[in-house]
C-alpha cells in the first residue's frame, strides 16, 4: 500500500507541477506550482535555457519531506505518510428483524422488516466509520431463519449480536420510545414474551391466573438433560416456578450420559407417556 502511495506522489509532481519560465535574464523566473506562485528566489534559466528549481521548495509545496545524507552525499524525498488502515476493535452483527414473506408489525401502510432493515443499515454505516467491523444477517427483503442469524454471529466469534426490531400500536397513536425485553420482563406477561422467555412468563403469571387452572387439569411432564447443550438452570428455576404457583408439574432431570438423540427420546417417551395418560410411569 504504501508503494502505490509512493507512486502516486511521484505521479503527482509531474502532473501538478506546472513550471513556466518568463523574462530574458536568468532573475526573471516565476514558479507556479498547480496554480499556485510558489517563493523559489534562488531559481534561475541556465545558458541553455534550462529552468532551474531548488528541490527543497517544490517538495515541501507538495507536501513532502526533503532529507539529506551527509555520507552518501545523497538527497531523499519522502512523501507524507499514507493514513493509517483502523485497527477494527470489535466485530458487531446486526440482524434487522423479519424479512421476506415477514412483515412484522404494520401500522399505516409501514412494514417493520423495513423499518428494521433502514435502522440496521444506518447502524452498520455509523459504526463502520467509527473503526467497527460490521456483518448483517440480511442486507435485503429477504427472511433468514431466527437460527441462521444466531448461527452467523456464533461462527464469526461475534463481540456483539444486536437485533432490531419495532412495535406498532394500533389501540394507542400516542405510544413512543424505546423498549429492551431484557428489562421489560419485571410484572409483565404477553404472548411475546411467552414465546421468548416461558421463565419470565411463568414468574409474572399472577395467582389466579386461569393457565394455572388449565395447568392443573391436566397432566404436564418437563424432561431435562443435564449436558453441556441443555439449560438445566433455567429449568430448576421453572420447576421452583411451577411450586410457588401451585402448579403441580413433574421436572425430571435425567443424567450427564443421557445422549441428545433418538434411542434416549424412545426410552423417554416410553417412560412418561404411560403417566401422561393417567397411568404410572413407565420402566
Amino acid at each position: 500500500m504504501k508503494r502505490i502511495y509512493a507512486l502516486l506522489m511521484a505521479l503527482s509532481l509531474i502532473l501538478l507541477l506546472s513550471l513556466s519560465a518568463s523574462g530574458a535574464n536568468q532573475s526573471g523566473v516565476r514558479i507556479l506550482v498547480d496554480g499556485e506562485a510558489l517563493h523559489a528566489p534562488a531559481s534561475y534559466i541556465s545558458q541553455d535555457g534550462t529552468t532551474m528549481v531548488p528541490l527543497r521548495a517544490v517538495a515541501e509545496a507538495l507536501g513532502c519531506e526533503v532529507a539529506w545524507d551527509p555520507v552518501t552525499r545523497t538527497v531523499s524525498i519522502v512523501p507524507p505518510s499514507a493514513p493509517e488502515e483502523p485497527q477494527y476493535s470489535a466485530l458487531v452483527v446486526l440482524d434487522p428483524g423479519h424479512g421476506g414473506e415477514a412483515n412484522g408489525a404494520e401500522y399505516g401502510g409501514v412494514k417493520e422488516k423495513d423499518l428494521n432493515l433502514a435502522i440496521a443499515s444506518q447502524a452498520a454505516a455509523l459504526l463502520e466509520e467509527a473503526g467497527v467491523t460490521v456483518l448483517m444477517t440480511r442486507t435485503d427483503d429477504r427472511y433468514v431463519d431466527l437460527y441462521d442469524r444466531t448461527a452467523l454471529a456464533n461462527g464469526q466469534k461475534a463481540d456483539l449480536f444486536v437485533s432490531v426490531h419495532c412495535n406498532a400500536s394500533l389501540t394507542n397513536p400516542e405510544a413512543r420510545g424505546i423498549y429492551t425485553a431484557a428489562y421489560g420482563f419485571d410484572g409483565y406477561m404477553d404472548e411475546v414474551v411467552y414465546q421468548n422467555s416461558p421463565v419470565h412468563y411463568m414468574a409474572n403469571l399472577p395467582e389466579n391466573h386461569p393457565y394455572i387452572d388449565m395447568f392443573n387439569s391436566q397432566r404436564a411432564a418437563v424432561c431435562v438433560g443435564l449436558g453441556p447443550w441443555e439449560l438445566p438452570d433455567s429449568t430448576r428455576q421453572l420447576a421452583d416456578i411451577f411450586y410457588r404457583k401451585g402448579i403441580r408439574t413433574w421436572v425430571d432431570f435425567w443424567g450427564y450420559d443421557c445422549a441428545h438423540d433418538w434411542p434416549w427420546w424412545y426410552k423417554q417417551t416410553a417412560y412418561f407417556f404411560p403417566w401422561l395418560l393417567g397411568g404410572e410411569p413407565g420402566r
